[in-house]
């Protein structure tokens, strides 16, 4: 809304919009401002004559049918990959490109941490929230690697199914394999249980970890026979 911008030179209508109402729309709200719209690739769309609008509008128009065809093509091309087993996206965290496009493999940087700690998840040895610590503080990270995540975005590596095996894309394509050709991190049933944990946890702290922690070893869970019959025998088996 520069006063002094009178005009705005785009190269050809599909760089400007690539739909016809919207192309429209557009110019004449350009022209509200006292902008007029022209093209470099061809001086006869630049007209103000009937003509030229046509021209204009029958370019806006190929564009948006490019654009639909380009948009069918690529979903098309991601349920293929999905239904054989690749995903035909960047790699995940934790993987790295392979030799068979969509078919990513282990990175043994960040892979094998990853994995660590959704074992560890699973199996109730650390929680959510710690485990996003643990990977924060290692040297992938560090290394400025990659960068430190947030609670909301580590609880969304941490419950994708990718790493159980299975390929998926829900926007638009909406396609799941449960038999991805990449090697998993994790089982399903694994992957299962921290969806679980993630979606049902009600507090940040569960207790003490069942195994201890081995950098507090005094910080676990003890048991004392002697004091447990003793429970029995006053009948409080059990508070």
């Amino acid at each position: 809304q520069n006063k002094k911008v009178k005009h705005l030179i785009i190269d050809e209508p599909d760089r400007f919009m690539r739909s016809l109402k919207e192309g429209i729309y557009f110019s004449v709200r350009f022209e509200q401002l006292g902008v007029r719209v022209e093209y470099a690739s061809d001086e006869s769309l630049n007209g103000s004559d009937a003509l030229s609008e046509l021209q204009q509008c029958v370019k806006f128009f190929t564009a948006e049918g490019s654009n639909e065809e380009r948009m069918r093509k690529a979903i098309a091309g991601g349920q293929k990959a999905l239904r054989e087993g690749r995903y035909p996206y960047p790699a995940k965290l934790g993987y790295m490109r392979g030799t068979t496009p969509g078919v990513h493999i282990i990175n043994p940087e960040s892979g094998e941490i990853l994995k660590s700690l959704l074992i560890k998840i699973a199996s109730g040895l650390i929680d959510v929230s710690a485990a996003m610590t643990e990977f924060n503080n290692s040297p992938y990270v560090k290394s400025g690697k990659h960068k430190p995540y947030r609670s909301d975005n580590w609880k969304v590596v941490v419950t994708d199914p990718y790493y159980a095996g299975i390929v998926e894309i829900k926007a638009q394509i909406n396609e799941r394999n449960e038999n991805g050709l990449h090697e998993p991190l994790i089982s399903k049933q694994q992957h299962e249980k921290i969806v679980e944990i993630v979606n049902g946890r009600k507090r940040k702290h569960g207790g003490p970890r069942k195994n201890g922690n081995p950098d507090f070893p005094l910080n676990t869970i003890a048991f004392c026979e002697k004091c447990y019959a003793e429970e029995v025998a006053l009948g409080r088996e059990g508070i």
